[in-house]
């Protein structure tokens, strides 16, 4: 979390935003060289383009206030990401 605050923090006014990237295999999940070399039957790829406001922007080292509210938007996105892929996972398309 740590340095996903600090990237933002430093890089927030040339930063469009944060790009949120979840790879869902349903079926076998593919091996590194099976993954390489394009061996697998689905891939699904989920991405939106997460907005950097204010709330994002500050000390996370310092600001013990700022930190824990970093840590559970981090949290919430990770749960989000789970959720995707149980759902997606789970469907037998």
């Amino acid at each position: 979390t740590g340095g996903i605050a600090t990237t933002i923090q430093e890089l927030h006014d040339i930063l469009a935003g944060i790009v949120n990237v979840t790879i869902a295999y349903p079926g076998k999940t593919p091996s590194v060289w099976e993954f390489v070399c394009g061996r697998f039957d689905r891939v699904v790829v989920r991405y939106e383009v997460l907005p950097i406001t204010s709330n994002l922007i500050g000390d996370y080292y310092n600001d013990r206030e700022f930190r824990a509210n970093m840590q559970q938007w981090l949290n919430e996105i990770w749960l989000q990401k789970d959720s995707f892929l149980q759902r997606t996972l789970s469907c037998k398309n």
